[in-house]
């Protein structure tokens, strides 16, 4: 159980808050809490009410009956705490269903207020609804209750993981990294939602292992669905797919570990985001869903045609960045940033969108890592690239020989051909130029020509291909020279380009 949720709403009965309300869709957990405050956090066990409309008023369990007859009435219930003697906690479910509707209610939380500033009683609301009247606006204190943290829940995972190898008979095979994955892929659901999407990853399976992490992020899916301008990927990837990038998986791994608790501990932040500017069809899609494969979380790209098309634009969007905190630790994808959200041409509304989503990047203390691709990264204004908004920015280059050849083998393999039926280190020199989606297209024309005549495809095959293809680095040399010499002084080489890969060559 998390210690300094218990610090804190003990501190709030020393202090003598009359009137708690706490926000949380986790009412189980939130009763649970207060009652081990009762019963352990003080001196003295304090006594325990609570009221719901269901079942009226209880001590322990039990139904609470005065010969005055039961306190099935929230009024009643309400005079009962004002007239207790001694200190105690009073906790009230539904309240915000009723009191709207009933202006006798507030008047007597009122009552209440003015009675419990004397001692050590509190009034604890307890809703999954924020609704308070305005007449006690100034009575009521808020308490968002968090929800459960990496502790918390890797509990649960204990408990399922337990229940289906001794009861089920199930296989477990994972390291502690594994297990770090699975918690972490629950992190923003409450107790009852992971446990739920740990028995649903978990069954009919024989064995419990790492491959089942992707089963456990779907369950955030539902929630991202309902949310206007956010979309579930999941065809995540894994880096090793993706030829070269060395130093932005180097860069990766390392962070990686920040979103483990232990990081807590020296006080390290996770990460805010990368920005990755690059040749069209060089691999930043590509490289994206690589990371959400590399960190096993889930990956959520940000639609702003569907922000605007919906109405209310920045509502949508508010709406948009509170699910994704909600859901954290999460990978949001914007694409083509440069044209969605970071133009230099903003105003009306668009101006306070990316006004809202810089404050945001800016300010946010929730794990939501921002992977943003732009393919003119010289479009977006200096206060979006400085410091602070983006961890770093990556450039990712025309491939190098090497890369190409990773390139090669990844889509032949794919086509179900024989690698070791072609002369790789002919097929790269010949394409030196070309992105890595040019590469993959000559590969499927070369797979193409070769079905509509009845065989595999051949290495003569891919040298027609290639002699009659135009790399967009030729089409659009001065843009692509541009890019360079921006990338050069401004951005870190994802890979290790021909200067650093001169200069490792000689050490």
């Amino acid at each position: 159980m998390a210690i300094n949720f218990l610090s804190d709403l003990s501190g709030i009965i020393l202090a003598k808050y009359s009137i708690v309300y706490v926000h949380s869709w986790e009412e189980n957990r939130v009763l649970r809490m207060l009652a081990t405050i009762a019963e352990k956090q003080f001196s003295k066990p304090m006594k325990l009410f609570v009221w719901s409309q269901s079942e009226g008023a209880t001590y322990k369990g039990k139904e609470i009956v005065l010969k005055s007859g039961s306190l099935k009435d929230i009024i009643h219930f309400l005079e009962y705490a004002i007239r207790f003697e001694g200190n105690a906690i009073f906790i009230v479910k539904d309240l915000p269903l009723i009191w709207e509707s009933n202006p006798l209610i507030v008047r007597k939380i009122r009552d209440l207020y003015e009675s419990f500033k004397q001692n050590h009683k509190t009034l604890f609301i307890v809703s999954n609804q924020l609704k308070i009247p305005p007449e006690l606006s100034k009575e009521i204190s808020i308490y968002q209750f968090p929800l459960p943290d990496f502790i918390e829940l890797k509990q649960v995972f204990d408990s399922v993981v337990n229940d289906f190898r001794e009861r089920r008979k199930v296989e477990v095979s994972l390291s502690p990294e594994d297990v770090n994955s699975f918690v972490r892929g629950v992190m923003g659901l409450t107790l009852d939602e992971a446990r739920r999407a740990y028995n649903k990853a978990f069954l009919e399976v024989t064995r419990i292992d790492r491959k089942l992490i992707p089963n456990v992020l779907l369950e955030k899916k539902f929630l991202v669905d309902k949310t206007i301008g956010l979309n579930y990927i999941q065809d995540s990837y894994s880096l090793g797919d993706l030829g070269g990038l060395e130093n932005m998986k180097k860069w990766l791994d390392e962070r990686l570990k920040c979103f483990n608790p232990e990081a807590k501990e020296y006080k390290i932040v996770p990460p805010k985001g990368l920005l990755i500017s690059g040749i069209s069809g060089c691999g930043k899609s590509f490289a994206v869903k690589g990371i959400a494969g590399l960190w096993d979380m889930p990956l959520v790209r940000l639609d702003m045609n569907q922000i605007y098309s919906a109405g209310a634009a920045g509502l949508n969007f508010e709406n948009a960045l509170k699910t994704l905190e909600a859901i954290a630790p999460v990978l949001l994808w914007i694409d083509e940033i440069e044209k969605t959200i970071g133009g230099t041409d903003q105003s009306g509304e668009a101006a306070r969108i990316f006004a809202t989503f810089l404050t945001w990047l800016q300010e946010k203390t929730s794990p939501v890592f921002v992977v943003a691709t732009a393919n003119k990264i010289n479009m977006l204004p200096a206060e979006m690239l400085r410091k602070g908004r983006f961890d770093e920015i990556f450039f990712i280059d025309l491939p190098s020989q090497e890369e190409r050849d990773s390139i090669f083998r990844l889509h032949i393999s794919k086509r179900n051909l024989n690698v070791g039926d072609f002369d790789l280190q002919s097929l790269t020199a010949s394409t030196e130029g070309f992105s890595g989606s040019e590469i993959e297209q000559i590969v499927v024309s070369a797979v193409f020509k070769g079905f509509v005549q009845g065989r595999k495809a051949v290495q003569e095959d891919f040298y027609d291909v290639i002699s009659s293809s135009i790399p967009m680095s030729v089409m659009m040399s001065e843009e692509v020279k541009s890019m360079k010499r921006w990338a050069s002084q401004r951005a870190v080489y994802a890979g290790i380009n021909r200067e650093q890969k001169r200069e490792a060559d000689e050490v």
